[in-house]
Formats: C-alpha cells, sequence, structure tokens
C-alpha cells in the first residue's frame, strides 16, 4: 500500500465523456472526499464542471492517453485512478503501467477480457510490489454478478456448510440500455481478434481470467432453453461472457472459496409459455451489439431515461442433493450508465476507505482482500435511509390478511397452501382472518373444476374468503355463456383446454367436437352454480393501505376510477412505472420467480401451474410474510 501522501483521494479520468460526467455528478455530493477532474481538454473540464454544478474550484487535470508524461504526472497526485476512458485496449496500456509504477489503485469499466488478461500477465508481479490495486469492470458488467455470486456462496457456506457447486444468474428483468463504450470496446476487440488468434482463446475460454487455473466444462449458455426450476424461458444475455469470466476470477483469487468443480453461467428470463419461447428465441437470434445504429462513445440516455431504468437479477444455488438457495440484486437506474456510474464511483470510494484501513491499523496484506470486499458490499448495496411505501404500510389493527396468488388449476397446491395458512393463523393467535383468491383460479393446470369446487366450500363453511375476478375468469364465463366461436377459441388458446376436461367430458369426446360443437357444449357443461360463483368476484379489495387487485392498476388513475379491463388485463404499463401509488398494490397476473416487491407494488404470481410453487402473501398491522409450497 501507498505510504505517500497523495493531494487527492480520486481522479475521475475522462470526466468530459458521458459517464465520466455521471461519475463527477455522483462525486460532487460526496462530502470529504478529495477528488479531481481530469481529461484532455481544460475548456471541456471547465464546461462540465460548471454543467453538473461541481465547485468552481473543483480541481481540474489535463492529461491525454496518448502523453505518457502526462499520465506518470496525473497518477503520482492521486490514491486511485477511475477511468472511464475506452475502448481500454486503444487508450488504457499507458495509465495501467503508470498506476503500477506509482503505486496508485485503478478502476475502469472494462468489458474487454483478452485485455484484461494481458494486463493481468504483464503488470500482476509489478503491481504486487507497488501496492497498486488494479480493478477492472467495475460498472454492471460485473459488480452486481460478482458480488451477488459472492454473497450468494457465503450465505449457502453458513446455512449449509459448503459452497454450491451450481450457481445460475438470471436477469428477470432489466430497463435501460448498453453504453456507448461498451459497443466500441466489442468492436475492438472483434478487431484485435482479427489480428491475433490468441485472442479468441481468451474469449471463449470461460477461465481466461482465473490465473491458470481451468475448471470443469460450464453451461454456453447460449441458446434458448426452458429452465423448469423457475418456470421460465431463459436465452442468451449479452453480458455473460465478461461477467462469467470476472466470477471464476474471483473463485481463483479467493483459493477456489467456490470449490474447484463451480459452474456457473448468466441468462435472461423471458417468461413462460409460447410467448417466453417465441421471446426467446427473438432474443436469440437478433445481436444486441455491433451495428451501426449502436450508440457512439459520448451518446447515452436522457436523464428520464436514466433514472427510471432499473435490473432484478435472480442467483440461484443448487446442490446435488436437491438442496437450493436463492438470492436477488436489484438496482435502480439505467444499468449502462445511471447504475455503472454510481458502482464505478463507489469501488473507487471503497479502495480510498481500505487504504485509511490499511495504514491506521497496519493490516497484514493478505488480510486487504476481505476488507475490500466488506468496504465494497457496505457501499453498493447499503439501504437508504428513505422509506419505501412497502416499509409503512399497514392493515387494521386486529385484521390479519392472507392472499393468495393465481392458481391456475393447481387445486393440489391450493389444498398445501391453505393449510399452511390454517397452521400459520392458528399459531398466531386471534384475529379477524381473511383470505383473498386474486383471480386466476382457473386454466393451465390440471383441475380447474377442483379448485372452484375448494374456494366455494370455503365461502360455504362460512371462512371470510373473497375472491377477485381475473382475465381467466372473465373468458371462462363467456366462453360458457356466449356460444361464441370466437370467444371459445380464444379462451382455448390461453389454457382452456384444461379446464374443459376437468369437468365431465372425456377426451375422447373433446377431440371430436368441432369448434361450434364445443362451443354450444359449454353451455352446459359447466355448473351454474360455478358460474353464478365466478360472476359475484369483485374487482378490487382495499384493506387499510393495501389495494388487492387481479393484473395491476393504470398509472395516475385514482382507485376509485380504474376500469374493469385495467384491473383485469393491464400489464407493462403497470409494472414498468417507477412511481408512488395511492395504496401499495398486491397483484397476480404477472408471474416472477420469486416474490416481486418494488415501490408500491406486490406481484405474487410465482408461476405455480409450471414452477409447483403457489405463493400467499401474509398481513398483519405493519407486518408482512410469505408462504409458498
Amino acid at each position: 500500500m501507498m505510504a505517500d501522501v497523495r493531494e487527492f483521494d480520486i481522479i475521475v479520468y475522462g470526466a468530459t465523456g458521458y459517464t465520466g460526467r455521471l461519475v463527477a455528478e455522483y462525486l460532487k455530493d460526496k462530502a470529504g472526499l478529495k477528488w479531481a477532474m481530469a481529461g484532455r481538454s481544460l475548456s471541456k473540464l471547465e464546461e462540465v464542471r460548471d454543467l453538473i454544478g461541481a465547485p468552481a474550484d473543483t480541481p481540474l487535470v489535463v492529461a491525454d492517453a496518448s502523453d505518457p508524461a502526462s499520465l506518470d504526472a496525473m497518477t503520482k497526485r492521486t490514491k486511485v485512478i477511475l477511468t472511464t476512458v475506452g475502448p481500454y485496449q486503444l487508450y488504457g496500456n499507458e495509465l495501467v503501467a503508470a498506476c503500477v509504477a506509482n503505486g496508485t489503485d485503478y478502476t475502469d469499466l472494462c468489458g474487454e477480457p483478452a485485455w484484461m488478461r494481458q494486463k493481468i500477465d504483464q503488470h500482476h508481479d509489478a503491481a504486487k510490489a507497488s501496492g497498486a490495486r488494479i480493478v477492472f469492470s467495475a460498472g454492471f458488467d460485473s459488480i452486481p454478478f460478482d458480488l451477488g455470486v459472492l454473497m450468494l456462496e457465503k450465505h449457502c457456506s453458513d446455512t449449509f456448510g459448503a459452497p454450491a457447486p451450481r450457481v445460475k444468474g438470471r436477469v428477470r428483468a432489466m430497463k435501460g440500455t448498453f453504453s456507448g463504450g461498451t459497443a466500441a470496446s466489442l468492436k475492438a476487440t472483434m478487431a484485435a481478434a482479427a489480428k491475433d488468434p490468441a485472442v479468441i482463446g481468451y474469449l471463449v475460454n470461460p477461465f481466461s481470467l482465473a490465473g491458470g487455473f481451468e475448471g470443469p466444462p460450464q453451461p454456453p449458455g447460449n441458446k434458448p432453453e426452458f429452465d423448469e426450476s423457475l418456470g421460465s424461458w431463459a436465452t442468451n444475455f449479452v453480458m455473460a461472457p465478461i461477467n462469467t469470466k470476472n466470477v471464476h476470477r474471483t473463485n481463483a483469487l479467493l483459493s477456489q472459496q467456490y470449490g474447484s468443480d463451480f459452474v456457473y453461467d448468466e441468462m435472461m428470463l423471458t417468461g413462460p409459455g409460447e410467448q417466453g419461447e417465441a421471446i426467446a428465441k427473438h432474443v436469440a437470434s437478433t445481436p444486441m451489439m455491433g451495428g451501426d445504429d449502436d450508440p457512439k462513445p459520448g451518446e447515452g440516455p436522457t436523464k428520464e431515461e436514466r433514472e427510471t431504468g432499473f435490473y432484478d437479477i435472480l442467483f440461484v444455488a443448487e446442490y446435488p442433493d436437491g438442496r437450493t438457495a436463492r438470492l436477488s440484486v436489484k438496482g435502480d437506474k439505467d444499468p449502462g450508465y445511471g447504475s455503472t456510474s454510481k458502482m464505478i464511483s463507489e469501488t473507487a470510494i471503497a479502495l480510498c476507505e481500505l487504504t485509511s484501513l490499511v495504514e491506521v491499523y497496519r493490516l497484514p496484506s493478505g488480510d486487504e482482500r476481505a476488507y475490500i470486499a466488506q468496504a465494497m458490499l457496505g457501499r453498493l448495496f447499503k439501504k437508504t435511509a428513505v422509506q419505501r411505501p412497502l416499509d409503512t404500510a399497514r392493515v387494521p389493527d386486529g385484521v390479519r390478511v392472507y392472499a393468495i396468488g393465481d392458481i391456475h388449476g393447481r387445486n393440489d397446491l391450493l389444498q398445501q397452501l391453505l393449510a399452511k395458512i390454517d397452521a400459520d393463523d392458528a399459531a398466531r393467535g386471534a384475529a379477524e382472518t381473511q383470505i383473498i383468491f386474486l383471480g386466476d383460479l382457473m386454466d393451465r393446470g390440471p383441475d380447474s373444476a377442483g379448485v372452484v369446487d375448494t374456494a366455494l366450500a370455503l365461502r360455504n363453511a362460512g371462512r371470510k374468503v373473497r375472491f377477485l375476478m381475473g382475465n381467466h375468469e372473465e373468458v371462462f364465463v363467456r366462453a360458457c355463456r356466449k356460444n361464441d366461436t370466437k370467444v371459445t377459441r380464444f379462451f382455448l388458446r390461453i389454457g382452456g383446454e384444461a379446464t374443459v376436461l376437468s369437468y365431465p367430458i372425456t377426451r375422447a369426446e373433446y377431440i371430436t367436437l368441432d369448434m361450434e360443437q364445443l362451443s354450444e357444449r359449454l353451455t352446459t357443461l359447466v355448473p351454474q352454480e360455478h358460474l353464478d360463483f365466478i360472476d359475484s368476484f369483485e374487482d378490487q379489495i382495499v384493506i387499510g393501505d393495501y389495494a388487492f387487485v387481479h393484473a395491476g392498476i393504470r398509472p395516475g388513475v385514482p382507485l376509485a376510477e380504474q376500469k374493469p379491463s385495467d384491473l383485469r388485463w393491464i400489464r407493462e404499463e403497470f409494472v414498468d412505472q417507477r412511481g408512488d401509488l395511492e395504496k401499495v398494490v398486491v397483484y397476480g397476473h404477472t408471474i416472477y420467480p420469486e416474490v416481486e416487491e418494488r415501490g408500491s407494488r406486490i406481484g405474487i404470481d410465482t408461476g405455480a401451474y409450471a414452477s409447483d410453487k403457489l405463493t400467499a402473501l401474509a398481513l398483519e398491522g405493519g407486518e408482512r410474510w410469505y408462504l409458498q409450497t
């Protein structure tokens, strides 16, 4: 570690670029931080300083990648160089060398594995001697993935006594775009590969950054597949090639803490059924980068686009004996710019904090790794002091609510979940208990008629139970009463065949009926009691600070003015919104691998018909908890 006194904690090199400006804007509000902005042009630095509202006395440093002397002078003045100037294989060589020579910590946004490997081979021993820590890939690639695996494996070791040999990283939601720098890096890497065949080897080898370690075969993750454990189709994820290499490098640096047999891959979830399959195949066949319309370095989204972006990554640990563990990493702002600028900034701050720890407490060098990991985790994933609506939402005192997500014909799971609810309710003592069904009792699963019978029995037994009308109930009732082939055909398309066969009709009879005959048959097949029961279902239920609906609500429209069609069918307009809502909205309709808690909404449709996981949200006072099959 450096023992000399440096003028600055952090210098942001590339502050006049799009991402560099975002970093500077983030750091300007960090009290007590000694930082400076650096770039090729003093006038442009002054312009950015004024644009972001930084103090007029913010230090400005002129340095140029083509001028090694300027880089040497710059790196001697600071503890940490934070650089956003890429592609790094074109503009990073001299800067890394200067940091290594001067014992200066370095962090970047590099997603260029061949260049990273070359720099590791070239500078590792010298960096170790000078005390310089070189931290590549400190943005969306690969902070959330690398630290997500680290945290999950720690949990597994603490819980099960051993790390999980298999971890799956699954991007289940993301809004935003990759950066122009990422696109430029890809093009530069492809150009390098055309000149040097060794580059190809670094790109295809998942262990190319693991210091010579070669582990077991890894899943390619480049073709659509249906993940049975998650009930969703999955397809290739554009950042997987760099993220997986960084995860394996971390495992190597941690002396195979995840195990020498560790297997890891990353894919993007696209949802269940035919729609999920179609999306997966489309993504797999459509290049995400490399075209003429890629964003250029220095370009980026608007502030509104950055602020409304987000990401949601699920990590699943699996053991050969069937044990599993799950961890999710969620972030605000668009991944490529808003979140990335925050991540690299906090990485640089963590490097500064570690410097102080080592200097003050004279920690042995072998302990530095643990402290920097702790510092990064603490800064990057800390909770803010601002409370979400979820944190303060309540139901009236003395009331206990259980809300059950989409059942879709799985009467077997419903019976199991009701037993868990009864046991949980009894263990918690007296309360005014009610059960709310969020709709979509039917279709897709094998026993829709049985689900309706179970629900009817609950009501007839005098239980306080309420039911919401789902879009599948709406179509089912229309099909049974309209004798309309168009309605019947749509009903079958959304999973109605399984519902029909759960009533007193054999498959042999069913397959003999044409659409007109089936439409007519439906009018007599389903008991009137079932239809009248479903007709009584409600559109929304409000209890305390919670509103229960099937699909969601139309943003910007008061609850009292919501249309039944939106309450039963809305999806993207609702799940994509990020502002606070009138109430905390509890909904089904949209399938998630796990319960989705975000802002003012809670999604509890966990795809029971395919995943075997039926979920109930439980509420009492200001508490909430979950029960699952």
